[in-house]
């Protein structure tokens, strides 16, 4: 049975479903809207934790700066103080210096020194002569453990004037380190309420300074009378959650008076580089329901707007889905149709592919049936064979090993073996051969930019493009014309229109290939490098022709582009990446076929073939061992006194080819390996990267090349098996 609303149904969907979706509209309305809601609310209260963080960074700025200038004055009274003892008036003169440095100094409401008894010597306040300190804290604290690198900082004491004040001293030792005194700078309640005012940026904010050791030193406002409070006898209060984490910076929700919430942060002062032996802890607060009105506002308002929308936005939704729902039933039918219209291009051209490949194989199967019948008659009659028979039959082979070469071509499996080569080296070489198959009738041109930039890609590949191309050009001329074959370095820039796709701005070398034949229209050059697809009547051409083109010149990493037009000629261009080595000496790489007395140990399944690779090696001299399979193999290792090399092939039915050499390499330490398949490289997954793979088919001169390269360059192969 057919789900409402599916496709195919002819009924539309009932009232039901328009129901259900303004429920879901609504319900995802309203979610969203709260989730932005409480997004909103988080980042307000994220900026004011930043900018209540901002705020206790410059109180942290401010203070360590005043506290460094006291420190630093301190320092120079106590450099000073030397001076000043050998003077008789000495006291006199350091007071009048405190009483200048008072008068510079934000902050510092006095200046005192006391002596090794206790004794106030010298001050900026003269009321504070002769009094005796000895009984006091700060006294004692000095005098334990005189340091004159730490800055000593009192607990907060209240002044006359009932304000609560810190000092910070300096230790003064004799020349024998001993204690001598101390210099005392009390910091001016008044500049703790200057401080933090300065701070406040909002009617709801407080701030706050707390000593190390818990006591309020002073706090903007105070309208409970917080200064003095002693918060570390407070478990649980937010200073001591703060101190206990050891971070210098921790942000909180704390209760605040009359059961609001507010939102803290606190931050310890504790300046570098002064020996300050105590701290100071920064609070600030602000009252959260002060800090969301605004969200508040906006909540009120988002649910007012989501009230009188919702249920229109719900209506117009439901009518988009439907005029969406018939838009894309008209686009799935259109899409069902273009595959289905793709399904018979596609059945076609294998088709075409199918036809051509039995066309072709058919004719050379005819000439090497034909041929071969021929020759076997003539030897059971006593006669010698006919060598053109003979003849007949290998090049019917050897179209057919190029025919299969075309269609892994094509397929972009072919065998590659690149090297850095020079473009107008490769056309000038191919004179010859092109001259050969065009005909005298077409007259060749070549265009060859000097300095050429080198490429890398496979000249025999190379060659076949080019043959290809000049062939293809041959029969678009049948009155004759002229050939072209020019080269060019290119700089492709970002945006510039160059013939290929998918061509990324970089450096390139040029080949093109133009000839002044017929031409050919759009609707032609659409379909150019399809296989099997041609304009030439029937048994002129297989159509393999230019995707083979194609699919060496994308294996080889180039782009390639056609230009055509009916009367008017074709020229191919392709763009071969320019390459940062230099130009190989491609013909002295060739090495003749060569022979030898080695022994050849030939891993093959297939009868015919191991018999023909045992019977050519055996030719040129090698000693062969043939085996069917893994265990032959082994057998054959075992007992031959040794191999030299092990020539198998990559797939076989009980055991492959890398399996055979790691199973060989126990009995034959070093032993050296040539792999071969009829199936592309890429396609015979088990094969080492970088092992030596010679593709089937191949003639006899080829193997024993491939042999003898592979004896003379002494590649191991895999390790045993373990």
């Amino acid at each position: 049975m057919e789900s409402e609303g599916s496709i195919g149904s002819s009924r539309p969907p009932r009232r039901a479903l328009e129901w259900a979706a303004l429920a879901v509209l609504l319900a995802v309305a309203a979610g969203l809207t709260w989730l932005s809601l409480r997004a909103s609310r988080e980042e307000r209260l994220t900026a004011q934790s930043a900018r209540l963080q901002h705020q206790a960074s410059l109180v942290e700025r401010m203070l360590s700066t005043r506290l460094a200038a006291t420190a630093g004055a301190l320092d120079l009274l106590r450099a000073d103080l030397p001076i000043h003892r050998a003077r008789s008036d000495g006291m006199t003169t350091l007071g009048d210096q405190m009483r200048a440095m008072v008068a510079s100094t934000t902050g510092v409401r006095t200046f005192l020194l006391v002596d090794a008894r206790g004794v106030a010597l010298a001050s900026n306040r003269k009321e504070l002569l002769g009094i005796d300190f000895h009984e006091g804290e700060r006294y004692r604290a000095i005098k334990a453990s005189p340091d004159p690198g730490r800055l000593y900082m009192s607990p907060p004491f209240m002044t006359p004037l009932k304000n609560w004040a810190l000092s910070l001293g300096r230790a003064v030792v004799d020349r024998e380190g001993r204690f001598d005194g101390y210099l005392l700078a009390i910091i001016d309640p008044e500049y703790w309420q200057l401080l933090l005012d300065s701070t406040r940026y909002a009617p709801d904010m407080a701030a706050g300074m707390v000593h190390g050791g818990g006591k309020v030193i002073a706090r903007v406002p105070d309208p409970n009378g917080l200064v003095g409070i002693d918060l570390a006898a407070r478990p649980g209060s937010p200073f001591n959650q703060h101190v206990a984490s050891g971070r210098d910076v921790t942000t909180v929700v704390m209760p605040l008076a009359a059961g609001e919430e507010g939102l803290g942060v606190w931050r310890t002062i504790r300046p570098e580089g002064l020996g300050l032996d105590g701290f100071l802890v920064a609070g600030f607060s602000r009252e959260t329901a002060a800090l969301l009105e605004p969200w508040h506002r906006e909540v009120r308002e988002r649910v007012v707007v989501l009230s009188v929308l919702g249920l229109g936005a719900a209506v117009g939704l439901h009518l988009w889905q439907r005029r969406r729902w018939e838009a894309w039933r008209r686009e799935a039918a259109r899409h069902a149709q273009q595959a289905q219209t793709a399904e018979s291009q596609k059945l076609e051209s294998i088709g075409r592919l199918a036809g051509g490949v039995a066309h072709d194989f058919n004719n050379l199967l005819t000439i090497i049936l034909a041929s071969g019948g021929e020759a076997r008659s003539a030897a059971r009659q006593g006669r010698p064979a006919d060598p053109e028979l003979l003849e007949e039959v290998l090049g019917a082979a050897g179209r057919a090993a190029d025919l299969t070469r075309q269609l892994l071509a094509f397929a972009r499996k072919q065998v590659v073996a690149p090297v850095t080569l020079d473009l107008n080296e490769q056309v000038r070489a191919s004179q010859k051969l092109l001259r050969r198959v065009i005909g005298e009738e077409i007259q060749v041109v070549e265009v060859l930019e000097p300095g050429i930039w080198p490429v890398r890609c496979d000249p025999g590949l190379l060659g076949q493009v080019v043959l290809n191309l000049a062939v293809n050009a041959r029969d678009a001329m049948p009155a004759g014309g002229t050939l072209t074959l020019a080269t060019a370095n290119v700089t492709v820039t970002p945006g510039e229109a160059v013939p290929g796709a998918g061509v990324e701005p970089g450096e390139y070398a040029a080949l093109r290939v133009e000839d002044t034949g017929t031409g050919m229209a759009p609707e032609v050059t659409a379909h150019l490098f399809e296989p099997f697809f041609t304009t030439k009547a029937p048994g002129r051409g297989t159509g393999l022709g230019l995707s083979t083109v194609y699919g060496i010149v994308k294996q080889s990493g180039a782009h390639i582009g056609v230009r055509s037009a009916p009367g008017q000629g074709t020229a191919f261009e392709i763009l071969f990446p320019r390459s940062q080595a230099a130009p190989e000496d491609v013909h002295a790489a060739e090495v003749a076929a060569s022979g030898g007395h080695e022994t050849v140990l030939v891993v093959e399944d297939e009868p015919g073939v191991r018999g023909a690779v045992a019977g050519a090696l055996r030719a040129g001299g090698y000693r062969v061992l043939e085996a069917a399979d893994a265990a032959q193999a082994v057998a054959q290792a075992s007992t031959a006194g040794g191999v030299d090399l092990l020539l198998t092939d990559v797939i076989m039915p009980w055991a492959r080819g890398e399996e055979v050499a790691r199973l060989l390499a126990g009995h034959v330490p070093g032993l050296r390996v040539l792999y071969m398949s009829g199936h592309p490289l890429e396609d015979a997954t088990q094969v080492a990267a970088g092992a030596d793979f010679l593709q089937k088919p191949f003639t006899p001169e080829v193997l024993r090349a491939r042999v003898r390269a592979a004896l003379d360059r002494g590649k191991p192969g895999p390790t045993a098996a373990t």
